[in-house]
């Protein structure tokens, strides 16, 4: 999501069109959300498989209301404003849903958080290279799909390396890999 958010003006041209500029911060800001919905639907899977189908129906009776609501409110801003509490809400309901799993697998907030570190840094690895090559790809005039391709490509190399180097020092999640 990372690379996505450097590269949504290419990547918005590319798949719709010149005429949707103004998709692309609401795209961006969406693309921030792409965890949180991951880590809600596994949250919520984990959840349910243990017991708490009350709980995370709860959870996501609030996102509804926190979604709709904040449409409502924020539709006075735009398209933006509408991505940026749909966002907000899917971060909330996330939230809800990694507690709910966290409490009902008796694990705790440290190894959560542990499990996220590496993704966390593949995704800052990835914005660190690819937020100044897109400049540089730009400043070279290329076509948008020349520059999402050669980003994806990048983005690509990067985790690819990383989990590759990850898995050869055998250490934390990856140790399984190196066997």
């Amino acid at each position: 999501s990372g690379a996505l958010i450097v590269v949504a003006p290419e990547a918005i041209h590319v798949i719709l069109g010149a005429g949707w500029t103004g998709a692309v911060i609401p795209f961006q800001i969406l693309a921030v959300s792409i965890f949180f919905r991951t880590s809600l639907k596994l949250g919520g899977i984990v959840a349910q498989a243990a017991g708490a189908v009350n709980a995370v129906a709860i959870a996501y009776i609030i996102y509804m209301i926190v979604l709709v609501g904040g449409a409502a409110i924020s539709i006075r801003w735009g398209v933006a404003g509408v991505a940026t509490t749909t966002a907000g809400a899917l971060i909330l309901a996330s939230l809800e849903c990694s507690y709910l799993a966290i409490r009902v697998s008796r694990s705790s907030f440290a190894s959560f958080f542990t499990a996220h570190a590496h993704g966390v840094i593949l995704t800052v690895i990835v914005v660190g290279v690819t937020w100044p090559l897109t400049i540089l790809l730009r400043s070279a005039a290329l076509h948008p799909a020349l520059v999402c391709g050669g980003i994806a490509i990048t983005s690509m190399t990067i985790c690819a390396c990383c989990v590759w180097i990850w898995s050869v020092r055998g250490r934390g999640e990856f140790a399984w890999l190196g066997d």
